[in-house]
């Protein structure tokens, strides 16, 4: 059991810190430490081939002369100047328009466990930094149920008790 939490812990810390990646370089947690937390990270979920990866991630960062480099390549990636290289929307890339099922399906998600997007996001609610905090809620939700002794709670495969109700992101 001990290494099952272990390895939630390194889950939810992956989570929450790529949901970083993907969020908006303005936010103040998208810093220079990014990459070695992500690393240390996925060392601890047993991630052990990725240490190319975190290479070239630390050169990005270290080659972006300010914020301001970061800030272009965002827009450039996931706004666009006419259209997005790659869109961060569950909806744009299941039904290829925003605000679609998808997007109403993953806000039945947050609410059955009884969390809702923070008013202060000012994006979709299917945004991959929104759903990837969800999944790290989850985790940590998971962790705090098995640490409290209520293992069928926590229990994938039978009903989710209702979590205490949160904001995400």
């Amino acid at each position: 059991m001990k290494q099952y939490l272990e390895r939630l812990a390194a889950t939810a810390d992956i989570c929450g810190l790529l949901s970083l990646c993907y969020a908006s370089p303005a936010d103040e947690a998208f810093n220079d430490e990014l990459p070695a937390r992500l690393t240390r990270a996925l060392r601890a979920a047993g991630f052990l081939h990725i240490e190319d990866e975190a290479a070239r991630m630390s050169r990005c960062f270290g080659d972006s002369k300010d914020d301001l480099d970061l800030k272009l390549e965002y827009t450039r990636l996931f706004r666009g100047p006419v259209k997005a290289a790659a869109y961060p929307y569950e909806s744009m890339n299941v039904e290829g328009e925003v605000m679609a099922k998808s997007t109403l399906s993953v806000l039945d998600c947050y609410r059955e466990v009884g969390v809702a997007v923070s008013e202060s996001f000012n994006d979709l609610p299917d945004h991959i930094t929104v759903e990837l905090e969800f999944v790290r809620y989850l985790c940590l939700k998971e962790m705090a149920a098995i640490k409290g002794g209520n293992v069928e709670d926590a229990c994938p495969s039978g009903k989710p008790a209702t979590p205490s109700p949160g904001t995400i992101f």
